[in-house]
């Protein structure tokens, strides 16, 4: 893009200077009776470096400028979902149709043949045009943004998404920290553009940064993976912030603005964006649906690591992470042995497999 913009300053203002040789040339004609055709060739040769050498200065200062210019522009509109450009568009026609039918209007007015009449006509148009845009793109972006759209009913697949700006899906702090992200990613279960804040960023590096060594060893982490993620897979940085104080309502409204699906692990953002309308993908949920499921009856082979909250329960782990509650199980600390599943307890933040002793314990 850089080579790219001073390519253009230096021809634009090369052709200028040729241009300017050109009409000193026409305008020393009249005084001379015929110029000489190395003269002609001398002024023409001397202007385009004067030209050149402006499009070198210019560039060296403004490229820089003109590039940051076009790269912000380009992150604003990546972050506006895509209907309400669409709806921006439309907009931008109707005030066009619009301006055009005021200026058959206006044209008829006999005011147009007075001595500024034209000069004033073209003014009024204009101005009247840009005003009409302007009311046209924001009314369209607004009110076609916010139409809610059943996309099942419009399309009967979820092929069409990304007209609804569904395709971004924001990343939380939580659920970088989590690191299970990655592995979900590499299975292609996850479509579009990865979205991380740059407030949820700032928050990674605030744990990363903490006093507390399991934190700070927990924020380092996620900022491992992340980078990970960004030499893997598309990850767009979002710079736009909220007032709001915390990360979670920051986070809740960047979804609602961008109609987008929160990736998180947090129990407590999930239930506040739900309530919210928002879609959200936990990962926890992910992970306890693929889980191998363990029926009431079956019989498995548990160790007991620690104590339970009730009296004589004891605690034990799947291989996959998942607790088990031990019925009389507090005094078989620190043992393997043989359990029966009763039932089972399925939540957000995990799932709670209740077991039994197994009659060769007994």
């Amino acid at each position: 893009m850089e080579k790219f913009i001073k390519i253009f300053f230096y021809t634009t203002f090369s052709i200028i200077g040729i241009y300017a040789g050109i009409q000193l040339n026409n305008y020393s004609a009249p005084f001379f009776k015929a110029l000489p055709q190395d003269v002609i060739f001398i002024n023409l040769l001397v202007f385009l470096f004067l030209g050149l050498i402006i499009g070198i200065s210019l560039a060296s200062l403004f490229a820089n400028l003109v590039i940051t210019t076009i790269e912000n522009t380009i992150k604003k509109m990546i972050s506006v979902p895509l209907k309400q450009i669409i709806g921006g568009i439309a907009g931008i026609i109707t005030g066009l149709i619009i301006s055009s039918l005021a200026m058959v209007i206006l044209y008829s007015i006999p005011f147009t043949d007075l001595k500024y009449g034209k000069y004033i006509f073209s003014i009024i148009i204009i101005a009247l045009t840009i005003f009409i845009s302007y009311i046209c793109v924001f009314l369209g972006a607004r009110i076609i943004g916010k139409v809610p759209v059943n996309r099942q009913t419009l399309s009967g697949r979820r092929g069409l998404d990304f007209l609804w700006g569904n395709k971004y899906k924001i990343l939380d702090t939580s659920a970088i920290i989590d690191c299970r992200i990655y592995d979900v990613a590499k299975t292609g279960f996850i479509e579009g553009t990865i979205a991380v804040p740059r407030f949820v960023l700032t928050e990674l590096q605030t744990v990363a940064d903490s006093a507390d060594d399991l934190k700070r060893a927990k924020g380092r982490r996620g900022l491992d993976m992340l980078d990970t993620l960004k030499k893997e897979f598309n990850i767009q940085i979002i710079e736009q912030d909220f007032p709001a104080p915390e990360v979670d309502s920051k986070l809740v409204l960047l979804a609602l603005e961008m109609q987008a699906i929160l990736i998180t692990t947090d129990y407590n953002l999930n239930k506040l964006a739900k309530l919210q309308g928002i879609e959200v993908l936990n990962i926890n949920d992910l992970t306890n649906a693929v889980k191998p499921q363990i029926l009431p009856g079956e019989i498995f082979n548990i160790r007991v690591v620690k104590e339970g909250k009730e009296h004589n329960q004891g605690i034990g782990y799947l291989d996959t992470g998942t607790m088990v509650v031990i019925e009389s199980g507090k005094k078989f600390i620190g043992e393997e042995i043989k359990v029966e599943a009763t039932s089972s307890l399925q939540t957000s933040a995990g799932r709670m497999i209740f077991v039994k002793m197994a009659e060769q314990n007994q």
